[in-house]
C-alpha cells in the first residue's frame, strides 16, 4: 500500500464530546482532540474513499465506494463491503440517506445494502438531517 500524502486526502469529520474523527481517501480513518495532531491514523485498502462519517445513535459508521466501516469508538472499525454507495450520507430516524451521481437519492438500514428511492432531474451535493 502507498503511502497517503496529506495534500491529496479529501477529510469528512464528525465531532463527538471531545474529539474530532476524520475520513478520506483510502479508507483513511484518524482521530485529534484539537484539529492539528492526527492520531489513529489507520489506512483502508488502495482505491477505497470514504466520503461520509456519521454517528448513528451507537456507533460511527463511514460510508464510501467499495465499503462501509463501522465503530463503537472511532477507533475500532470493522469493515463491510458495500454496492452502489452514495458520493455523500446522513442518518437521521432511524434510516441513512444518501446522494449520488444524476440525481439518484439512495436508502439505507445499515450503510451496507442500498437502494435508489428517487431520480432528480439535477445533481445533489449533499444531504443532512434535522
Amino acid at each position: 500500500m502507498r503511502p497517503i500524502s496529506r495534500r491529496r486526502t479529501r477529510w469528512s469529520t464528525w465531532p463527538s464530546a471531545r474529539e474530532v474523527r476524520g475520513v478520506g481517501l483510502h479508507g483513511l480513518r484518524s482521530v485529534t482532540e484539537d484539529g492539528l495532531k492526527w492520531t489513529h491514523r489507520f489506512p483502508g485498502e488502495e482505491g477505497e474513499h470514504l466520503n461520509s462519517i456519521l454517528w448513528a445513535g451507537d456507533r460511527f459508521v463511514a460510508v464510501g465506494q467499495g465499503a462501509t466501516y463501522i465503530s463503537p469508538d472511532g477507533i475500532e472499525w470493522s469493515r463491510k463491503e458495500n454496492k452502489d454507495a452514495p458520493l455523500t450520507a446522513a442518518f437521521g430516524a432511524g434510516v441513512f440517506v444518501g446522494t449520488n451521481y444524476k440525481g439518484k437519492i439512495l436508502r439505507s438500514t445499515d450503510a451496507v445494502e442500498w437502494k435508489q428511492v428517487y431520480k432528480a432531474e439535477y445533481h445533489f451535493e449533499a444531504v443532512a438531517f434535522g
